[in-house]
């Protein structure tokens, strides 16, 4: 049976909304902080990271993105970007989709555990690289 996750965070960042966007929505921005991904500038849009489809396109405020596997996992990662005081922004993200069913624990042959959803949300300051 797949199970669900949900993990949430949000940041404030010294970075103007765009520069959050650029960072999260387009692929030189996205290959700095995380892995190589392009997304084409659309809802419906195909994202180069497995099988993605962009679900939400509204720059610089709103983007997602939504991948699946066969097996039963999902993902949908979520960025919504708010302008804040002195050329600031806060980003809030949030990953959630469903595990892949497995009936083992990894290399033991016993039973794995079922773990519920679970949310962890945190809040911290951080500054874009240049």
């Amino acid at each position: 049976m797949a199970r669900e996750f949900e993990v949430r965070r949000e940041q404030d960042l010294l970075a103007t909304p765009e520069q959050v966007w650029d960072a999260v929505a387009t692929g030189p921005g996205n290959l700095g902080w995380l892995y190589p991904m392009e997304a084409e500038p659309r809802v419906g849009g195909k994202a180069t990271r497995g099988d993605a489809t962009d679900v939400a396109w509204e720059p610089p405020r709103h983007f997602a993105v939504r991948a699946t596997q066969d097996g039963g996992f999902s993902n949908t990662l979520t960025y919504r970007i708010e302008p804040g005081d002195g050329g600031r922004a806060t980003c809030a993200w949030e990953s959630t989709g469903c595990t892949r069913a497995s009936s083992t624990t990894p290399g033991t042959g016993t039973p794995s555990p079922t773990r519920p959803r679970s949310t962890s949300t945190s809040t911290s300051t951080a500054s874009p690289s240049t």
